[in-house]
């Protein structure tokens, strides 16, 4: 499922300390803020595709929303690096995979 521009997930929780509620939640990650992503787990670049130009694939595994830490997604991201023929950049497309097992990219 497709993901909004402003989107925040959070990563699994550190490991339990032994002292009060354990955490549901690890670090934010911003998905409008580069500065806050988290490394991601996968990465790929495609030099030349003939019709999209240069394309790079992420991923990020077991990623979660705010509501819902019990399910864990994996968020993929598609940058197209071969700007729009007005010059402007195209804005990235972030999608959300949920499923039973893992997918390659």
């Amino acid at each position: 499922m497709r993901v909004r521009k402003n989107a925040c997930l959070w990563s699994a929780p550190p490991a339990y300390s032994g002292r009060g509620r354990p955490r549901k939640h690890g670090q934010k990650m911003r998905l409008n803020d580069p500065t806050t992503w988290l490394q991601e787990d996968t990465a790929i670049e495609i030099e030349e595709h003939p019709d999209l130009g240069k394309v790079l694939l992420r991923q990020w595994l077991n990623l979660h929303f705010y509501r819902a830490a019990e399910h864990p997604i994996n968020l993929i991201l598609i940058e197209r690096m071969k700007p729009m023929s007005n010059g402007q950049p195209f804005p990235p497309l972030w999608l959300a995979w949920v499923g039973e097992r893992t997918l390659p990219l």
